[in-house]
């Protein structure tokens, strides 16, 4: 058996996303400290030492924490059978990181490309910092993409998304469906797409 544990080692970010499903006022600045991760995943390991265990660290910006929290868990609690794994949003990953994805992910990192995020106030400010690291971590490592389909996306068109998959190459592609929790409930009219809308779309893409 796989068990699949998400840990959020914070809830803040250093973007802005309307589809996020973390409540606005619960984005504060407190990060998860070594010892508490300490006392997290000694718990995780016993609880499952007779199982694989899969970590997929989230947030809010998982990254956030810092390169020293995840060479701490690097150098404490690598062991066969647990794969640790981050969903981020790629802005803050820089060659730094790098040994942390080869060694504590398995060369393998994931991350989403959105319509409704923002750097500051701007899309383009996110999308060009976004882009810029995705091809240099692309280079190096496996990446997983995930792409939340909103309205916003259904009005490009499932053409649109099928040009932006060619351009992303990614090892894998996810379209995730938009459920309207935390932030993304406040902008449920901007953002929803009815499940069956959204499994028409999806297949029209290519």
């Amino acid at each position: 058996m796989i068990m699949q544990v998400f840990i959020k080692p914070t809830n803040a970010c250093n973007l802005y996303c309307s589809h996020c499903f973390v409540p606005e006022q619960k984005k504060d600045t407190k990060i998860m400290s070594t010892q508490e991760v300490d006392t997290i995943l000694l718990k995780l390991y016993e609880y499952f030492k007779n199982d694989k265990l899969s970590i997929v660290w989230h947030g809010g910006e998982p990254a956030l924490a810092g390169e020293n929290f995840y060479k701490h868990i690097l150098d404490n609690y690598r062991q066969p059978n647990v794969k640790h794994g981050m969903q981020t949003n790629l802005t803050l990953i820089n060659e730094k990181w790098y040994p942390i994805i080869e060694k504590l992910f398995d060369g393998s990192i994931c991350t989403s490309y959105d319509l409704s995020r923002r750097l500051g106030d701007s899309y383009d400010a996110f999308y060009q910092k976004w882009w810029k690291t995705y091809e240099k971590t692309k280079e190096q490592f496996d990446i997983v993409v995930r792409i939340t389909i909103t309205k916003e996306t259904t009005q490009k068109g499932a053409s649109w998304v099928t040009d932006i998959i060619g351009q992303l190459d990614a090892n894998i592609i996810i379209l995730d469906y938009f459920f309207p929790n935390g932030t993304g409930k406040n902008n449920k009219k901007k953002l929803f797409v009815p499940y069956h809308d959204y499994y028409a779309f999806a297949e029209n893409i290519k």
